[in-house]
């Protein structure tokens, strides 16, 4: 089994350094290490972000609620992480730094969370930890942008790829959209036919697997590939 300190270092914000380094600054800063069990709450939407949270092992599963205002509809996007990783950096620093999403154990895992002042120390006292986040910040980003010009219009189809491209990482799974109300399509705001022979098309390849109250995304990035691929041909 790994030492805490080898899990630590696998974590792509904290990795680069020597053991003996990772150590020296353990010594110096404030490590948190924290047990959850299956079905706990890590944190929820609308909650302060005050400290990183670092999964050093298990599997984390989050939900984000989309409300659609014009007619009182929702969805939620579920997405599954395995460790290692960190769940939401982009939202510690800038204007909105409340957790956008639930964020619940699939199974028992242990968390390593650093309080954000802790972490600006740590990131301006070792230029490795702020390339990682910095890098870390800059896949989101460029993300978003590429999303933004490629699938932000259009049909369903290109409107789901846009949610999931913004909303989810590059290294999640299981991803899901659902809605308690049978109402996919009402809440992009297109008909049952309309739906029904978009998500018929991207079934027949092996993309998804689809209901009115849900969507199941079998692979982020063949997905997303896709429609990247369609929109350049264009």
């Amino acid at each position: 089994m790994k030492d805490i300190y080898s899990k630590i270092m696998s974590i792509p914000l904290l990795t680069g350094v020597s053991k003996a380094k990772m150590l020296e600054i353990s010594g110096k800063t404030k490590f948190h290490f924290v047990k959850f069990a299956k079905g706990e709450k890590l944190f929820s939407a609308g909650d302060p972000c005050t400290h990183i949270n670092c999964i050093l092992d298990g599997t984390v599963n989050t939900k984000t609620e989309f409300s659609n205002p014009m007619n009182g509809t929702s969805i939620t996007l579920s997405q599954t992480f395995q460790a290692p990783t960190s769940l939401c950096i982009e939202y510690l620093f800038g204007t909105d730094t409340t957790f956008p999403c639930d964020a619940t154990a699939i199974d028992n895992i242990n968390v390593l969370q650093i309080d954000k002042l802790d972490y600006m120390k740590i990131i301006a006292g070792n230029q490795i930890f702020m390339f990682n986040y910095l890098n870390s910040l800059s896949a989101s980003i460029q993300s978003k942008i590429n999303s933004c010009t490629q699938f932000s219009s259009g049909f369903i189809a290109q409107r789901i790829a846009y949610l999931i491209s913004i909303n989810t990482q590059r290294f999640s799974s299981e991803i899901s959209l659902t809605t308690d109300r049978n109402s996919i399509p009402e809440f992009f705001n297109i008909s049952e036919t309309e739906y029904n022979a978009a998500m018929e098309a991207l079934r027949a390849i092996g993309l998804i697997e689809f209901n009115n109250a849900l969507i199941i995304i079998k692979n982020r990035k063949d997905f997303l590939d896709l429609f990247s691929q369609l929109t350049s041909n264009k």
